[in-house]
């Protein structure tokens, strides 16, 4: 990358509304779905005004109580615009795809 940097930072504090489900139907399996949202006229985020949104779902198998691997699929979208002395910024991004790894549980 060889463009300008802008490199600024707004805190706030705003609720996050999420739901989530899982489902063990056996020992060893763990189903699980869920997702959150966040907009900014919730809170206090400054010049900044947008929303953010994220959904996964995973499948996991315990192979012990405290170990075992998972896949499933990640979604999560970012949608902001900030206003300032220099005019409106906005920023759109969407992240998808598969997720794996292992669980270690304690």
């Amino acid at each position: 990358f060889s463009g300008d940097v802008l490199d600024e930072s707004e805190d706030g504090v705003a609720p996050v509304v999420g739901i989530r489900f899982t489902a063990r139907p056996s020992e060893h399996w763990l189903f699980n779905v869920q997702g959150q949202y966040l907009n900014t006229s919730w809170g206090d985020f400054g010049d900044y005004d947008g929303d953010l949104s994220r959904a996964n779902a995973i499948a996991e198998y315990r192979f012990t109580k405290n170990f075992g691997i998972f896949a499933g699929y990640d979604w999560f979208k970012l949608d902001v615009d900030q206003r300032g002395s220099d005019g409106l910024i906005g920023l759109k991004q969407e992240f998808k795809g598969p997720v794996a790894g292992v669980t270690f549980a304690f």
